[in-house]
């Protein structure tokens, strides 16, 4: 049965996204030896610009896996996403234009044996966490967002217990109200919302112009 699981995070550059996966994976049809996922990333905000995505998994990969249902799945799927858009390799575009994603063993420590997208120090992930508040929260209209949970504490290389002591950290700086593991905007946070915003705008331009530099070469 097909069902569609929708999320917003903040990338650790500022980049709002709201990612949208088609599951369940299903066989490459092109004979290839590895199972897909498709979805879309689109800007959490105003401009249209979003990015198709094919997220591929090979039988490698696959053995790291408990299975491919959502539940085992999405949280690294999303962080992969993320970790691309960090790398700068996808380009957001108003059309469509699938663009495949491997899910591969890079993301991986293979000492630990576990997922591993980034280290992030304390300062970053507070921003972060923050910034997905305000987008998710305020602009989008959640209300309370989930911000200690599985997904960040993978995305970040930070532990739960990490995550509510940033979390309890954003809260005394007046920035969130906490409950439990959610947060909400406070007056303060929204105050913030064009400085917010012109980081983000800034990270999108720097993203796109990389592209665009790719494409004047290829040309």
């Amino acid at each position: 049965m097909s069902e569609i699981r929708t999320s917003t995070y903040v990338t650790i550059h500022g980049l709002p996204l709201t990612i949208e996966l088609n599951y369940p994976f299903h066989h490459s049809v092109s004979g290839a030896d590895f199972e897909v996922l498709h979805g879309q990333m689109l800007m959490a905000d105003d401009s249209g610009m979003k990015v198709e995505v094919s997220v591929h998994v090979s039988q490698v990969v696959r053995e790291h896996l408990p299975s491919l249902d959502a539940s085992d799945t999405e949280a690294v799927v999303v962080n992969a996403l993320r970790k691309e858009v960090d790398r700068k390799q996808l380009e957001f575009l108003k059309s469509g234009k699938r663009q495949p994603i491997p899910l591969s063993t890079r993301f991986m420590n293979f000492r630990t044996k576990q997922w591993q997208f980034s280290t992030s120090p304390d300062e970053e992930i507070a921003t972060m966490l923050r910034n997905r508040v305000y987008w998710a929260g305020h602009k989008l209209g959640a209300g309370r967002v989930r911000i200690v949970e599985p997904t960040e504490a993978i995305y970040t290389g930070a532990t739960l217990e990490k995550l509510a002591e940033i979390a309890r950290g954003l809260a005394a700086q007046g920035f969130i109200t906490l409950d439990g593991e959610h947060a909400s905007a406070t007056e303060k946070l929204i105050a913030m919302g064009a400085e917010i915003e012109q980081h983000k705008e800034a990270a999108f331009l720097e993203l796109q112009q990389k592209h665009a530099y790719e494409h004047a070469v290829k040309k």
